[in-house]
């Protein structure tokens, strides 16, 4: 083998190592390459999560800060808001004294009121008592002395008709036996009788009218049976009640109430008596069932009527310096009459004390 033969073989050998060299490194660079890269792939994504939480922490910071400021904010009030709750402390317990006392004023009341409501109903049991059997007996006297003042007034009448009427047989007696000129004397006296007995029908008629149909003569006789009632129950007029007392209100309307009962500790108890008659009676006398029903409702009618119009004068408002309480007594003189319009309206009782009657 030659020199040259020799230095060819070794500059190719040579070559080789070279290349071998240089692919070596770059298969060596290439993977440090990627390696790198991934790692630097982790990296971003390690950063962007720290920028991630960095923000977080960021805004968590701010509203720590927000809440920091609120908190200096609220511990600069902490002296305002002690005196404040001092004065709301002393409020309360002003509002518990003034409770209490409202409260023993409000027991006080409630003692008054159920000691009135205990007067006014051992009152209404005493009086109604009374005057239950008071009125039935008067309307029983009355009834009678009306139909004794009618059996009277008729046996004046017929008095003088029993003599014409015996004057009359006698001439008839004494004319029968005589002309046509006493034929005639008869007939004008048997046409005076016939007038004499149309008038007497007519002023029974009237008396009956007056009784029932005259609201001034129901109203006096109401007022009678009231008072005897109060006489009956030992009361005198002008120590222990008095009769129209009249007062002017301010807005100038007149009040006159029938009796105002005096009541101890300078209390009074206003009564007025109310009359319902006609529809009662009409009731009392017809004699069929219809008719008996309508009566009936008129009676009832008739009742409220009468506690409408006492509630509305409003006696107790005006009497109220006297020492009225809050009811006003309505009297009713025939107790039947009461009973009948309770039986038909059962809340007719309640209906009346709402409207303090």
């Amino acid at each position: 083998m030659n020199i040259d033969s020799i230095n060819y073989t070794l500059i190719l050998y040579t070559a080789f190592c070279i290349l071998l060299g240089i692919f070596f490194c770059w298969f060596y660079q290439k993977k440090m390459i990627s390696t790198q890269s991934q790692e630097i792939d982790a990296l971003g994504e390690s950063l962007n999560e720290l920028l991630k939480k960095y923000d977080t922490i960021l805004a968590d910071k701010i509203e720590l800060d927000k809440q920091f400021a609120i908190l200096k904010q609220d511990a600069n009030r902490i002296p305002e808001i002690e005196e404040e709750l001092k004065f709301q402390q002393k409020q309360f317990s002003t509002l518990q004294v003034l409770n209490a006392t409202l409260e023993e004023r409000l027991e006080s009341k409630e003692n008054e009121s159920r000691e009135k409501l205990k007067f006014l109903e051992e009152a209404k049991k005493l009086m109604g008592t009374e005057f239950e059997n008071l009125s039935a007996k008067i309307f029983t006297s009355k009834s009678k002395q009306f139909v004794e003042e009618n059996k009277n007034s008729i046996q004046n009448l017929l008095t003088p008709i029993q003599t014409k009427m015996k004057e009359f047989q006698e001439k008839v007696e004494k004319f029968h036996l005589e002309d046509e000129t006493g034929r005639a004397s008869i007939k004008v006296e048997f046409e005076h009788l016939k007038e004499v007995n149309t008038n007497l029908s007519q002023d029974a008629q009237n008396l009956t009218t007056a009784l029932l149909g005259d609201s001034k003569q129901q109203g006096d006789w109401g007022e009678m049976i009231l008072e005897k009632c109060l006489q009956n129950a030992g009361l005198i007029e002008g120590e222990h009640y008095q009769k129209q007392t009249q007062i002017k209100t301010d807005d100038g309307t007149q009040l006159r109430p029938d009796v105002i009962i005096k009541l101890p500790n300078d209390r009074i108890l206003i009564a007025d008596s109310k009359v319902s008659l006609k529809a009662y009676n009409s009731y009392m006398s017809a004699d069929d069932e219809q008719k008996r029903k309508a009566y009936a409702k008129k009676h009832l009618q008739s009742v409220r009527n009468h506690i409408q119009g006492l509630s509305s004068k409003n006696y107790q408002e005006g009497f109220e310096e006297f020492g009225s309480p809050d009811y006003v007594l309505m009297f009713m003189q025939i107790e039947p009459a009461y009973s009948l319009a309770q039986s038909l309206d059962s809340n007719l009782t309640s209906d009346a004390f709402i409207k303090n009657i």
